[in-house]
């Protein structure tokens, strides 16, 4: 008989469901918008926070100095939007501060009036009385959020302190060098971009003094042209600024790393691969010879060149005695103009290697591996070995040495697939 649950335990499992709509799972869902689709992926965006993390901590003990007093500076939030999703969020006036040299474009860095209201009070003299609540500002005294040619004078040395320390971290991940700034009292005078580009948004907010909370607190958006951010800009982005140390990490993101040490990896000793065209790969028969131009090896984790090495055949198993790390992928890659499909499909190129041996290593085992380290194969040295085109077997054979110099494979099973 099945259990009956408790009033309690109903009301347990429905704690969340308050009204009278029917029972959902809850799930964020939104419809894909073709015109506004997002430009950086998830982790390219984290690595954008963890790069601008690096320059937060100078940028505190730069305007602490400034202003005399102790300054909180913090991301707040990160955002892919458009342009002109940006300029409606602004404040109107406010500093909107326009440079050239973001590569070849502009960026904006743009301070809210309950920011610099503040610092013009704290750099003339005065404890840095914070902004009204705006509902309290009226058309008598708005002229308070606008800002004289004097106040832009007054505010230069702040906005320098916070772009001197953005430049000093992006110029390792992007040709910056600021100039040319303008400082204009509304976002809605100049357009820098068109309303439909995706832009990325960085919003610090920065408190000090005496003054903290929502009505206090001020913000800076520093604002990027999505599509200065290539491909190469990321990968540099992702290397700077995602490389943590465990003392940063959460606790649980340790343990799961060292659960993944125990994952097991498929290694596996070749020759460099070859390309070979699929119609000389389908006239493939018993007795026939390829050589390799190589006489290295490589040990391969999966489908990844790890580590250059030497093959040891003397003892009963195939050896691998580790020489040095394989730090490029250029000598495999089979991506080449003359590899590429040029009409008919039999002269498609694909790589083709000698797979002499295969081990299964844990990858705590695999990051422990160095130069002089013996990996010893699962295979027998007099065994067949292993002819792959692809990630395919297509036959078996023994290894020759060609013209005394480079190695082969004398075809003796050609193997066929249902």
């Amino acid at each position: 008989m099945a259990d009956i649950l408790s009033p309690d335990e109903i009301a347990a499992l429905l704690f969340t469901h308050q009204d009278d709509d029917d029972f959902h799972i809850p799930r964020k869902l939104s419809v894909y918008d073709f015109r506004r689709p997002d430009r950086i992926s998830k982790w390219a965006i984290r690595s954008c926070r963890d790069l601008m993390y690096r320059c937060l901590d100078n940028m505190q003990e730069r305007l602490s100095a400034l202003l005399q007093t102790i300054v909180a500076v913090g991301i707040t939030s990160i955002n892919q939007q458009t342009y002109g999703e940006f300029v409606m969020a602004l404040p109107d006036p406010t500093c909107f501060a326009i440079f050239d040299g973001f590569g070849n474009e502009q960026i904006v860095f743009n301070f809210t009036p309950r920011l610099y209201r503040p610092v013009i009070d704290k750099l003339t003299g005065g404890g840095g009385l914070p902004l009204p609540p705006y509902s309290e500002i009226s058309d008598h005294n708005s002229a308070i959020l606008f800002m004289t040619a004097i106040d832009q004078e007054i505010m230069s040395e702040f906005i320098d302190i916070i772009t001197d320390e953005f430049s000093q971290v992006w110029q390792k991940v992007i040709d910056i060098k600021l100039t040319n700034r303008q400082i204009l009292d509304s976002p809605h005078i100049y357009q820098i971009m068109p309303q439909n580009d995706v832009v990325i948004t960085y919003n610090i907010k920065v408190e000090f003094g005496d003054v903290y909370g929502e009505e206090g607190a001020g913000e800076i958006a520093i604002t990027l042209p999505a599509f200065a951010l290539d491909d190469t800009v990321i990968n540099r982005i992702y290397h700077i600024g995602g490389n943590y140390n465990y003392a940063h990490k959460p606790a649980n993101s340790i343990h799961m790393e060292a659960n993944t040490e125990d994952i097991c990896v498929d290694l596996y000793l070749e020759l460099p691969r070859m390309p070979i065209s699929i119609k000389a790969l389908s006239s493939i028969k018993t007795g026939d010879i390829f050589a390799f131009n190589s006489k290295d090896y490589l040990l391969y984790a999966n489908d990844l060149p790890i580590f250059s090495c030497k093959a040891d055949l003397a003892n009963t198993k195939i050896q691998a005695s580790i020489a040095d790390k394989y730090s490029t992928y250029e000598e495999i890659n089979m991506a080449t103009e003359e590899n590429k499909l040029s009409g008919a499909l039999l002269d498609i190129k694909i790589p083709l290697s000698i797979r002499l041996g295969k081990a299964k290593k844990a990858l705590k085992e695999i990051y422990a591996i160095e130069k002089g380290t013996i990996i010893t194969m699962d295979d027998d040295v007099d065994a067949l070995v292993d002819l792959i085109a692809g990630n395919k077997l297509i036959a078996k054979g023994e290894v020759m040495v060609v013209d005394g110099q480079f190695f082969g494979i004398r075809i003796k099973e050609v193997i066929t697939h249902e």
